[in-house]
């Protein structure tokens, strides 16, 4: 009975003991002072009451390194915890709005905020400034020394492998172009990259290219008419803008064929044979070069020439796989040779000799897909037909848009003198001044002008009002900036 006893009051004793423990650590968890934990082998000592807090950049970062011309970099802020022991603890502020941030010299860097971060802004200017972050209510301060360096641009690039496919049919889809090839940049320093794939670049499309976009296929271009084009590379410099000057062009091939310009006789009296003697066609091919054929090479055949028959007729001509084709015109023998009707514009005889002046309908300025500025020209010449198209002494004859336009690109601002020259030799000259227009050029210029009532119906932008003037001519006249 007696050991009974003594094990109750033994377990009474006991839970008196467990309980005061309890009591005790309670008490230090709520007195602030330290304790200590064991978790697999480890003590971890923590003292709310010795915590201190600064705040810091991005984890304790003072110093940061740019370029002129770099792009803005994000910088958070954090604020470290330390206590007694020397243990660290980090919070970042996800919200900055109570901040203050300065910057002691703007032009070489400044800083703003955005949403909870720091945005540092390379300058004009090299040199070295002290950006401050500051939150009054908590008296906290950070700063960070950000030195701003001459850039080192990059100087060229080097193609160190084309794209696997340079050659395609007229109107194939051309995606993926950049599949294959490999590229390096030389910068002014010297230095060289590594070989990078092209497929992190941009390609920008000849004028002569047609581009589409659809969800499946992304963009794609095609080319309706055989050549050799250009394929503007344009690669991207990591962590850079792009530079306007950092590009390669590639050749491309669009196989097939075509007629060489003026190399055929296109007209005929009836029962005169066809004169083949100069006659060309431009073979292009996947070598990405273009061959130059003589009509009387035995690989060509010609199909589809009857001389005996008046009128227009098409000439079928064929080489290899591709086939081309061109016009003539057969008349009578007594009736004279040109006229609109005559696409290859024979002079005749010199008694009917062609004293027409070509006539230039409009030539205007006008942006492309890519941004470029390019000058538009539609011409006419209703008896020998157009020889040649010039804009300060350059032969554009042959670049033509799809709705039958010539078109030049426009490189800076200044004069530029058309030519357009008939086969009699006839000439007819015009002088544009052309300015790069700015957002402001166009709302104040839209509608400057003579306010006579002789102008061109429809004329936005023209000149002298003149009774000469061609109707719809959106860019004729006084050669102002806004001629084009």
């Amino acid at each position: 009975m007696k050991k009974r006893m003594f094990i109750k009051e033994n377990k009474f004793i006991l839970l008196i003991a467990l309980l005061l423990v309890v009591v005790i650590i309670s008490g230090c968890l709520f007195s602030g002072k330290a304790f200590k934990s064991q978790y697999k082998g480890q003590i971890a000592t923590y003292d709310a009451s010795g915590e201190s807090e600064t705040l810091t950049f991005n984890h304790d970062q003072t110093t940061l390194t740019l370029e002129i011309g770099g792009i803005p970099l994000s910088m958070t802020l954090n604020i470290k915890k330390t206590d007694s022991e020397g243990h660290v603890s980090w919070q970042q502020e996800t919200d900055i709005s109570a901040y203050t941030v300065t910057s002691s010299d703007s032009e070489v860097a400044s800083a703003t905020k955005n949403g909870s971060c720091v945005v540092i802004t390379p300058g004009s200017k090299s040199g070295l400034t002290t950006v401050t972050a500051t939150n009054s209510s908590k008296g906290l301060t950070a700063t960070l020394s950000v030195t701003i360096n001459e850039e080192n641009l990059p100087d060229s690039v080097e193609i160190i492998q084309y794209p696997t496919k340079r050659a395609f049919e007229v109107n194939e889809k051309i995606k993926d172009f950049t599949s294959g090839g490999e590229y390096r940049i030389k910068f002014r320093d010297g230095t060289i990259t590594n070989n990078l794939s092209m497929q992190n670049s941009d390609i920008l499309y000849p004028y002569e290219a047609k581009s589409a976009f659809s969800d499946e296929e992304g963009t794609y271009a095609w080319f309706e008419e055989p050549g050799i084009y250009q394929m503007r590379f344009s690669p991207m410099v990591i962590g850079k803008p792009r530079y306007d000057w950092l590009y390669k062009d590639i050749d491309i091939a669009i196989l097939g064929i075509k007629i060489k310009p003026d190399s055929i006789k296109t007209n005929y009296k009836k029962g005169e044979s066809l004169d083949l003697d100069s006659g060309k066609i431009l073979s292009t091919t996947e070598e990405i070069k273009t061959e130059e054929i003589s009509m009387k090479d035995s690989g060509v055949t010609i199909e589809g020439y009857d001389a005996n028959k008046t009128g227009k007729q098409t000439v079928t001509v064929k080489y290899g796989k591709y086939t081309t084709t061109f016009d003539v015109l057969v008349s009578e023998s007594e009736e004279k040779p040109g006229g609109e009707d005559n696409p290859g514009g024979n002079t005749g005889t010199e008694d009917n000799k062609d004293t027409e002046l070509p006539v230039i309908t409009k030539a205007e300025a006008a942006k492309d897909s890519n941004g470029n500025n390019i000058l538009y020209i539609t011409a006419s010449d209703n008896e020998s037909g157009i020889e040649k198209v010039l804009v300060n002494g350059k032969d554009i004859t042959n670049q033509k848009t799809e709705d039958g336009r010539y078109y030049y690109k426009l490189e800076e601002d200044g004069e530029y003198e058309i030519t357009i020259i008939d086969k009699s030799g006839n000439k007819t000259e015009k002088v544009l001044n052309w300015k790069a227009e700015t957002d402001n050029d166009n709302e104040e210029n839209n509608n400057s002008g003579s306010d006579s009532d002789n102008d061109n119906e429809g004329d936005n932008n023209s000149g002298s009002g003149s009774d000469n003037d061609n109707e719809g001519n959106n860019n004729s006249g006084s050669g102002s900036d806004n001629d084009n």
